[in-house]
């Protein structure tokens, strides 16, 4: 079922393959025959601080249903080797992955899951400062199967980079152009 803000009075339209309905709140719906699978995405950044500008992270993350499969198999024996719920990965799926840096220049980064939906891409901060990221899929139609897979986003997550530490020089005092050097020897017999 789908609520609409209005109320529907009239009957629903078939086109092409989806049904359009007309509401009360100003709004035509039209709705696909095919299911729509809830998916979902997460990433996370493989370091969390102490992060140095010029340093390689690495982001992996997973995308996979938000509906449960049940898995029972049995082996050879007759005992039960799978026996439960699961949420699968999607694989072969393009990640999109956006970058915010500190001086608002944005980079987009794409990485394709494996045959888990699992992902990961590294990427080498350019500039010290906290960085915003995150994660989005497209989903994706399967012309002539009865489902389709939703668009998924992860939650925005931040990471900081910060500036390499610049070595303080040091100066040994000078005499007459020459440098000193004391070495003291200290032998318990």
């Amino acid at each position: 079922s789908y609520h609409t803000v209005g109320i529907v009075a009239s009957s629903p339209a078939v086109w092409n393959g989806k049904m359009y309905v007309g509401s009360g709140d100003g709004y035509i719906y039209a709705f696909d025959e095919k299911k729509m699978v809830p998916m979902s995405l997460s990433i996370i950044a493989d370091k969390f601080d102490q992060v140095t500008k010029g340093e390689m992270v690495t982001f992996s993350g997973r995308l996979n249903t938000t509906q449960r499969f049940y898995v029972a198999a049995e082996n050879i024996t007759g005992t039960n080797e799978i026996d439960e719920w699961y949420y699968p990965g999607i694989p072969n799926a393009n990640i999109t992955i956006s970058l915010a840096s500190p001086d608002q220049n944005n980079v987009v980064l794409t990485a394709k899951t494996d045959r888990n939906g699992n992902f990961n891409i590294s990427y080498n901060p350019n500039v010290a400062g906290t960085w915003n990221y995150n994660a989005q899929y497209e989903g994706q139609e399967f012309p002539g199967d009865s489902f389709s897979y939703n668009p998924a986003q992860s939650i925005n997550s931040v990471i900081e980079i910060m500036a390499p530490a610049t070595p303080t020089p040091t100066t040994a005092p000078v005499q007459g152009g020459f440098s000193y050097t004391y070495v003291a020897v200290l032998a318990i017999v």
